[in-house]
């Protein structure tokens, strides 16, 4: 990112070190991310997280992982797929991407958040758990339909999800 790039949609995680900003590049079809330090140095070039041809998603989300680094997770546009992924302290891939779950019209909202035993990636209506280093770890399970704008929020005891319309533990 630099002053004067088109850039889209920026979501950010804070890793208490610095922070990952996860964005649509400009007219590309790309998802990318950099990492900036706290006084907003770019530490790392921009880098591509999506591959060419998969459509720059309009759902994706990332989360700071708690043992250091980042997780982001992503639905492509041309097939539902979802994705996950974990990036390094350093803006390395450190695993994947790993596909979540296959191709499936009508996904339109993801979340994803770090715990103590890995992450919790939420999308629409299916939440599914990831293993520490990155492996989906039991099957998906089905959640009530929450509404819009989904947040999974981790206390350190619990996650829980939360959306526009509602919000359950």
């Amino acid at each position: 990112i630099a002053p004067g790039d088109a850039v889209a949609a920026p979501t950010v995680a804070w890793s208490g070190r610095r922070a990952l900003v996860l964005f649509r590049a400009g007219t590309s079809s790309e998802l990318r991310y950099t990492l900036l330090t706290p006084e907003l140095g770019k530490l790392i070039d921009d880098a591509r997280l999506t591959q060419d041809g998969a459509g720059a998603p309009n759902a994706f989300a990332v989360t700071r992982d708690p043992r250091g680094g980042f997780a982001a997770a992503w639905i492509e546009p041309a097939t539902g797929r979802v994705l996950f992924a974990r990036i390094d302290n350093e803006g390395g891939l450190a695993s994947g991407p790993t596909e979540l779950a296959s191709a499936a019209a009508g996904r339109s909202e993801v979340a994803v958040t770090g715990t103590s035993s890995g992450f919790v990636v939420m999308w629409n209506d299916t939440v599914r758990a990831i293993d520490i280093a990155g492996t989906p770890s039991g099957a998906p399970a089905a959640v009530s339909a929450l509404g819009s704008n989904l947040s999974l929020l981790w206390s350190g005891a619990e996650v829980t999800l939360l959306s526009r319309s509602a919000s359950k533990s």
